[in-house]
């Protein structure tokens, strides 16, 4: 075989074997086109959105404070004790007891004296006490004519003159008040009036014997003890805070809610709330408050929203920061695709559905958006249809002229759940 014979064969090689390779690149090509095409047959589900935030759980706290000045005798309650609604916790000795309940004793029979008379009298001791100023009140103008004559005659200093002119003034005052006591005077309600100043009177001379055996100091509210740091010995100023009571069943959830969702909640709306540590031990609150006016921060508004909590759960702890959950949309019984699977221009959208060996698109309006997928509608879709959800890679291979590429995005809160 001649040296052109050979190389004739080689160059008829060479070309079998670039074809080969062209048509194995190709080959493959396909398969991985056919590898990351997906498709997903549609069916009957449940979309919900969801709204998912933060908050703080708070609760009603009572600072119960000492009402006297004393030295505790009696503690009957420890830290982290649960305590009823009228539960002793302290018992106070009062300071100089013996010398307010002497005072009490005068102040009820000065009370019960002046109630006597006035049912004695009728009223006799209000007028004379208005013809007395009456008098002084003349007698005192009197006087201050004669201090002016004698200033002016030179006799008189302008002290005494000033000095007769205040009494003047001091007089009728005094005056006017007991005539406008006796003009309004009625027998039956200054008999009614100094009858409650002897029960009030009497009422605090009973408070103070029962003291005798110390001042007891009971629960305002049922809950847990908190903040006591005091002992038998120690003594007490009025005011002071003797401890705190916690209530721990009646617990307030409160959180900010952006101006773009504040909308999407309600008064009475429910809520899921979780302790960040234990996002399964749930409890269920609802919406009692929302502000009606926003706050303004870093150009960000925010609107507070408080809610009961109904159903407590073992794990939820006052002052603790929660995961809250809120259902603001839901639809069931429809269909529904991955974001990934819309195609979107501006206000429209459209998926590609399965017609034959080829896939056509399909305008599509959309209804709820979950996290993970969204509601669509169209007369051309139903339960079956045949849904691509192409990848980045599949459509730059396969786009075609006036088809848009695959585009999508979740809305940060939601479910697909229930499908059927």
């Amino acid at each position: 075989m001649t040296k052109k014979k050979w190389i004739i064969i080689l160059a008829i090689l060479i070309v079998v074997a670039g074809a080969y390779g062209m048509n194995k690149v190709k080959a493959n090509e396909a398969i991985n086109e056919e590898e990351t095409m997906e498709t997903m047959q549609l069916e009957s589900t449940t979309v919900e959105e969801r709204l998912l935030m933060t908050g703080i759980v708070t609760a009603e706290t009572e600072v119960m404070k000492a009402d006297l000045v004393g030295e505790i005798t009696e503690i009957m309650v420890n830290n982290g004790d649960s305590v009823q609604e009228g539960d002793l916790l302290f018992v106070i000795e009062p300071e100089d007891l013996p010398v307010s309940i002497a005072e009490a004793k005068s102040n009820v029979d000065t009370a019960k004296r002046n109630l006597d008379q006035a049912q004695v009298d009728g009223g006799q001791s209000v007028r004379n006490q208005f013809l007395k100023t009456e008098s002084s009140y003349l007698q005192a103008k009197l006087d201050y004519e004669m201090q002016q004559q004698l200033y002016n005659l030179g006799t008189a200093s302008e002290t005494a003159v000033t000095t007769a002119k205040q009494a003047v003034l001091n007089a009728q005052s005094s005056y006017i008040s007991a005539k406008a006591d006796w003009e309004t005077y009625s027998s039956e309600e200054e008999v009614a009036s100094l009858t409650a100043k002897v029960l009030r009177a009497e009422e605090t001379l009973d408070t103070l014997l029962d003291q005798q055996d110390g001042a007891e100091v009971t629960a305002a509210i049922t809950g847990i003890v908190s903040g006591l740091d005091l002992s038998v010995g120690d003594e007490v100023q009025t005011g002071m805070a003797l401890v705190e009571i916690t209530d721990t069943e009646n617990l307030t959830v409160e959180a900010s809610v952006s101006e773009y969702e504040i909308g999407k909640l309600t008064i009475g709306q429910k809520l899921e709330v979780a302790p960040i540590a234990d996002g399964e031990d749930i409890s269920i609150a609802t919406i009692t408050y929302i502000a009606p006016k926003g706050t303004i921060s870093n150009s960000d508004t925010t609107f507070e929203i408080e809610a009961v909590v109904e159903t407590k759960s073992t794990g939820l702890l006052a002052n603790a920061t929660v995961n809250l959950d809120i259902l603001v949309a839901q639809a069931k019984d429809v269909l529904a695709v991955p974001y990934e699977a819309l195609i979107t221009n501006g206000a429209r959208s459209m998926v590609m559905m399965q017609q034959g060996e080829e896939f056509m698109p399909i305008p599509v309006e959309q209804g709820v958006k979950g996290d993970l997928y969204v509601e669509i509608s169209s007369p051309e879709l139903s339960v079956g249809s045949v849904i691509q959800i192409p990848s980045t890679s599949v459509v730059n291979f396969q786009r075609t002229p006036g088809m848009m590429p695959g585009a999508g995005g979740g809305s940060g809160a939601g479910r697909n759940t229930d499908k059927k």
